[in-house]
């Protein structure tokens, strides 16, 4: 069942700028609203653990 906002011509599920996006468009890192607005205020990803430095070596091959 599809309810609308009443203060809007998006969907319940939409984003609002000057038409309804999917709300899952926003904050993706692609600006889908003509004024941008579904990307500000998002954060950036966080960083929760560094990965591990991993260096490859071949036999025969001498590094720079």
């Amino acid at each position: 069942m599809n309810q609308t906002n009443s203060s809007s011509t998006c969907q319940m599920n939409e984003y609002q700028c000057e038409s309804g996006i999917p709300k899952n468009f926003q904050c993706d890192g692609r600006f889908d609203c003509q004024d941008k607005s579904d990307e500000i205020g998002c954060s950036k990803p966080t960083i929760v653990q560094i990965p591990n430095r991993t260096i490859i070596t071949v036999e025969g091959e001498t590094g720079m």
